[in-house]
């Protein structure tokens, strides 16, 4: 008798651990469900076409390492751009992985017109993360920093657009003044 008194307490024992075993593990799964699931206002996805694909082309005479790293940079990001979507990557390392795409396409560009066309992207990229950061914090799953981040990212790169762009006529500027310059210096040395 004693002897299945404490079969019957282990069997209990077990059945009990068996049970709280299923009942965590069911708790489990719906916190990672709810944690991917989506809210129906939800913020929308990064535009897929805004990142080039990887196959863009480029001319023959580019230097392989410099064609490795755009690929290499592309497909960080569009690895990322999922993670970052889903919250699986914090905004900084998204928003970094789009600014090495930026600086690895720089370096293939060969003229004023394509370094433009390539910043105005990441300009574009960084003005949809930044809608997104938005719509996230109205829904509330966002937060203030991220917003914020996105914002001092998109002024940083319109700021260093600008500047880029206005540099001839500040460069056509020096030039008159040292134009200038060296006239009054003709001037005093002649008197």
């Amino acid at each position: 008798m004693m002897i299945i008194n404490k079969m019957l307490v282990i069997a209990f024992a077990l059945l009990s651990l068996a049970m709280i075993a299923i009942g965590g593990g069911a708790i489990l799964v719906q916190k990672s469900r709810a944690q991917d699931k989506r809210a129906p206002d939800a913020a929308p996805t990064i535009n897929r076409k805004t990142a080039p694909p990887s196959d863009t082309p480029r001319p023959p005479e580019l230097n392989p390492l410099i064609q490795q790293s755009i690929n290499a940079a592309q497909a960080r990001l569009l690895a990322q751009r999922d993670f970052y979507e889903e919250g699986r990557i914090t905004i900084d390392r998204f928003i970094e992985a789009c600014y090495q795409v930026q600086l690895a396409e720089l370096r293939a560009a060969q003229t004023d017109a394509e370094r433009n066309a390539i910043k105005e992207r990441y300009i574009s990229i960084l003005k949809e993360i930044e809608n997104r950061e938005n719509a996230e914090l109205v829904v509330g799953r966002g937060t203030q920093a991220d917003l914020t981040e996105a914002v001092r990212r998109r002024v940083h790169a319109e700021t260093e657009l600008q500047t880029k762009q206005d540099m001839p006529s500040i460069l056509r500027r020096l030039a008159e003044l040292e134009r200038k310059v060296e006239q009054l210096q003709k001037e005093r040395a002649g008197k």
